[in-house]
């Protein structure tokens, strides 16, 4: 079997983002399956005959999957955010018309892909595709457990406890109410990701960007890191206090089970997929609540004995997830695809 996968986020900002963390634990694994030839392909009109296609994103509201498919295609949708919150993402005329265009090149794939149970329930009910061309295959965790060579503390100017957030500044990661949440507890929060020193305010992912500059970017709570290689993030996840990933919608959530293998507890939402992703390994809460997120921020710097309860509930629930079972049921979805 010869399929060729689009790896042209590898080559774009999407590297260090969901897709491309996808890309890079994926793929190395698939090319290990026997009587599988894995073709990277560029997404351009120069491909080599191939028995399917498998573009591994999809964006609602630009034209990321041909209409006219080159060979059978399956196609990864990793979450319908704005279609959830439509109020939070409005497309405008032109991402209305792409929007329609991506619905009608979607009925020409073979199989949907989907990262989470509560994405495929998404998916079947917000765009119409029938249940049983959806198939839920997990992520797993995109980094090591490494020595740190360096104090990390010190190179970032850290203070001795502090918690962390990985991701960047879009709405549905509620990054607003994690800052009001560490302030009012007196507790540092480390922002981890490119987009947390974003200049361009006016960038359609980055609404809430000019409303966190305005509260929380002076405070002494809030620091802003940006981008780090993926060593120091390491490094930065061994030294804090605890992992808040506090969104109000997620497709899957890798950061909840990096934090989990690295042994770092993880206050996480009750919402979308994060439950089914975090297992007992988390304290779930009420995204929309500043006073719940505080509380459990509370219950981490106070309690060690519920902390060390945490690390061990997630040290046993990564064990659900690997890339080598997420290339397993990939390659499972090929082949009911060709049969």
């Amino acid at each position: 079997m010869k399929v060729a996968i689009d790896i042209s986020p590898l080559t774009s900002g999407h590297q260090s983002r969901g897709v491309g963390y996808y890309l890079k634990g994926l793929l190395p694994e698939l090319k290990k399956i026997k009587n599988l030839e894995i073709i990277e392909w560029d997404g351009g009109k120069n491909l080599p005959k191939v028995d399917l296609i498998h573009i591994p994103f999809f964006d609602l509201f630009y034209p990321t999957l041909p209409i006219k498919k080159l060979a059978p295609t399956v196609v990864t949708i990793h979450d319908v955010t704005p279609l959830k919150f439509p109020g939070q993402y409005p497309p405008g005329i032109r991402g209305k018309l792409v929007f329609l265009r991506q619905k009608i090149a979607l009925r020409g794939v073979k199989m949907i892909i989907t990262d989470s149970t509560a994405s495929e329930k998404d998916i079947v009910n917000i765009l119409k595709i029938p249940n049983k061309k959806v198939q839920v295959v997990y992520l797993a965790q995109s980094l090591e457990d490494k020595p740190v060579k360096e104090d990390i503390r010190l190179k970032y100017n850290l203070p001795e406890k502090y918690l962390i957030n990985v991701g960047n500044i879009s709405w549905n990661k509620n990054i607003l109410a994690m800052c009001e949440a560490c302030i009012q507890e007196k507790i540092t929060l480390v922002l981890v990701g490119k987009s947390f020193l974003q200049t361009d305010q006016n960038h359609p992912e980055l609404r809430s960007h000019k409303e966190f500059l305005e509260k929380y970017a002076g405070s002494p709570y809030i620091k802003r890191v940006g981008y780090v290689s993926d060593e120091d993030l390491v490094g930065l996840y061994h030294s804090s206090l605890g992992s808040l990933f506090v969104s109000f919608y997620e497709g899957f959530g890798i950061p909840v089970l990096d934090s989990q293998q690295l042994g770092v507890p993880v206050v996480t939402s009750n919402t979308s997929s994060l439950p089914e992703i975090a297992g007992e390994g988390a304290i779930l809460v009420d995204p929309y609540s500043v006073s719940e997120i505080r509380s459990a921020i509370s219950k981490l710097m106070l309690d060690p004995t519920l902390r060390q309860e945490l690390i061990n509930k997630g040290r046993q629930n990564i064990k659900r997830f690997s890339w080598p079972e997420t290339a397993r049921l990939t390659y499972e979805v090929y082949k009911k695809v060709l049969s």
